[in-house]
C-alpha cells in the first residue's frame, strides 16, 4: 500500500496558489501552440483508405526533423517513435521515402530521429510500449490505428477506460507526447463537422473527450485529392491565425494523387 507520503509525492496537491504560479514548460511543446505536447494526447482521425497513415507519418517526420507540418509550427527536431499495427515495410518505405522527397528533409537527421515498431496484437501491449520507449526515449509516440489495441469492443466506454488508464501512466511516467491514429467509421456515419469532428472517431465517445486535442480528416465533393483538416479539439493550440488574426480552425490540403508518391501539402488561399 502506498504511504502518505509516496501519495503525496506521486499525486500532489493542485490549489490555487499552485496554479496562479504554475509555468508551463515551453521545451514541452513539440507542433504550434501545444497541438503536440508532451504529457497530452492528440487524436488524428478520418476515413480508411484516404491516406490517413500517410498523414500521420507525414507529422512524424516533420517532428523528426523540424519542418512545419502543413504550415504547423515545429518548435525543434524531436524523437519520433511510431508504433506501427497495419502498415508493412514496403509499404512504409515507399511513403517514407515518397514525405522526404517531396519536404526535402535532413536524411541523416531523420535517420537519426525517427524509429518505427511493429505491434501486430494487444499481447503485453502496455508492457511492449514501455520497453520500447525505454530503449528509443522518444519525445513523441505515434499509434497506428489505436484500434487495434483496444481489447473487446472499442464502443464499450468501460474497454477504453482500461486502454486510457494505461496509455496516460505511459504518458506522465515518461513524459512523452502521443499522437493516436484513428478510424472514422463508415462514411454515412460521418455526420458531424466543426469542433463536433472529433465525435466522429469509430470507437467509445470516451476517446474524444480524453484526448487534448484533435485533428479530422475530412474528403470534400470538389475532388478526390482535395481534403478539408478540421482542428476539431481546442483549435487555438495549432497556432494558426489569418491576416486578421482570428483563429483558424480548418485548412484545406491537397493529397499527391500518386499511389506510388503519396504525401500532403497545405492549399494557402
Amino acid at each position: 500500500m502506498m504511504t502518505k507520503n509516496e501519495l503525496n509525492s506521486n499525486f500532489p496537491a493542485i490549489n490555487f496558489e499552485y496554479l496562479k504560479n504554475y509555468m508551463p514548460d515551453p521545451a514541452d511543446i513539440i507542433a504550434g501552440n501545444g497541438l503536440i505536447r508532451k504529457g497530452a494526447s492528440t487524436l488524428l482521425a478520418g476515413p480508411t483508405g484516404v491516406g490517413k497513415s500517410v498523414l500521420a507519418l507525414q507529422a512524424g517526420i516533420c517532428c523528426a526533423t523540424g519542418y512545419p507540418f502543413l504550415g504547423i509550427p515545429i518548435s525543434k527536431p524531436v524523437k519520433v517513435l511510431v508504433i506501427e499495427a497495419e502498415n508493412d515495410p514496403a509499404t512504409l518505405k515507399r511513403d517514407i521515402l515518397s514525405i522526404a522527397n517531396a519536404m526535402n528533409v535532413d536524411e541523416n537527421l531523420l535517420s537519426q530521429n525517427l524509429s518505427i515498431r511493429h505491434l501486430w496484437d494487444t499481447v503485453d501491449f502496455e508492457q511492449r510500449i514501455r520497453m520500447f520507449i525505454e530503449m528509443e526515449k522518444p519525445d513523441l509516440v505515434i499509434i497506428d490505428p489505436y484500434q487495434a489495441y483496444v481489447e473487446n469492443d472499442i464502443n464499450n466506454s468501460a474497454t477504453f477506460s482500461a486502454f486510457s488508464i494505461a496509455i496516460s501512466k505511459i504518458i506522465n511516467d515518461f513524459r512523452v507526447a502521443l499522437l493516436l491514429v484513428a478510424h472514422f467509421p463508415k462514411p454515412k456515419e460521418v455526420q458531424k463537422v466543426g469542433r463536433e469532428a472529433v465525435y466522429s472517431v469509430a470507437g467509445s465517445a470516451a476517446l474524444c473527450n480524453w484526448v487534448r486535442t484533435s485533428i479530422s480528416l475530412y474528403p470534400t465533393k470538389d475532388s478526390d485529392q482535395l481534403y478539408q483538416l478540421v482542428f476539431s479539439k481546442n483549435a487555438e493550440r495549432a497556432g494558426l491565425k489569418d491576416d486578421d488574426g482570428k483563429l483558424i480552425r480548418e485548412i484545406m490540403i491537397r493529397h499527391s494523387g500518386e499511389v506510388e508518391n503519396p504525401f500532403w501539402t497545405r492549399i494557402y488561399d
